[in-house]
């Protein structure tokens, strides 16, 4: 199997017998090559543009980390500390 950091990994058929006609039918595959880029998977799998990703996931990541600063706020003023 072929690999690097920022690439899927292709599998390679076994026999010597493959022609130059059979493709990768993966998305965002291209012709010629034994690699797919993950920038092209992700725009042709999703339609998503990789500068799309932080606009979409920081705002989640930002409200996850204040609405748990609000709980971790709300019961340490409101949970008793517990006597030893």
């Amino acid at each position: 199997m072929l690999s690097t950091d920022n690439m899927i990994p292709i599998v390679h058929y076994p026999s010597p017998g493959v022609g130059p006609n059979q493709a990768c039918t993966l998305f965002g595959a291209e012709n010629g090559s034994a690699l797919i880029s993950g920038v092209n998977y992700i725009s042709a799998s999703f339609g998503i543009d990789v500068k799309d990703l932080w606009r979409r996931n920081l705002p989640v990541l930002i409200g996850f980390f204040i609405a748990f600063q609000i709980t971790q706020i709300l019961a340490l003023e409101f949970y008793p500390v517990s006597q030893f």
